[in-house]
């Protein structure tokens, strides 16, 4: 495993413009062109993913599905967050696979078993500076599970960091005049979609 540095900074629309044109004039470059994101978060009965994450519980994991754009190509995704870093878990799946963890869950050592509970999709923007990744996340829109025929709009913007560099700490605090902290769409989500009163 390879542990990173992964900041999420969530921003409001003219704060995003304002730093993606700084970062731009400082010589942060396109990568890949933009593409939605589609993820499938899951969560016992008891939302205890969601209440670790809210807590800062140390360690603590995210399970979920992700798919891009309109492709059927899935990615069985756990991140987990421990004292030592954070480091992700990837595993593609068949459409038979997907289908099957859809339907009958994943058996965690820690949670138990946990199902889909809310999925997730937003348009991201990918770039480079130096010798960090950062992408700009919009258009955020938040579904139930058992309701994928309307949605909440998140009115944030998400800007991440990532680098496998943890002696990067430093520029990033120097290069973002924004206060960083920790952020979870998954958690924005629920609470949006007031799914807390299920707890």
């Amino acid at each position: 495993m390879s542990f990173r540095i992964e900041d999420k900074i969530p921003l409001a629309k003219y704060d995003k413009f304002l730093l993606h044109g700084n970062l731009i004039n400082k010589g942060m470059v396109k990568l890949y062109p933009d593409r939605f994101i589609h993820s499938i978060y899951f969560d016992n009965n008891h939302f205890e993913m969601y209440k670790d994450s809210i807590e800062g519980s140390l360690p603590r994991k995210k399970v979920r599905i992700r798919n891009y754009d309109k492709t059927q190509k899935y990615n069985f995704e756990i991140k987990i967050s421990s004292v030592e870093g954070r480091y992700k878990k990837t595993l593609p799946l068949s459409h038979n696979q997907y289908i099957n963890k859809l339907t009958t869950g994943y058996l965690d050592f820690h949670y138990g078993l946990v199902k889909p509970i809310i999925k997730i999709s937003y348009k991201r923007m990918y770039y480079q500076y130096k010798s960090l990744r950062i992408t700009f996340d919009s258009e955020i829109k938040f579904f139930k599970y058992t309701d994928l025929s309307s949605y909440f709009a998140s009115d944030k913007n998400v800007m991440e960091i990532k680098s496998p560099d943890l002696n990067q700490k430093s520029i990033i605090d120097i290069l973002i005049p924004f206060e960083k902290k920790r952020y979870s769409k998954y958690t924005e989500a629920v609470e949006y979609l007031n799914m807390i009163n299920c707890l």
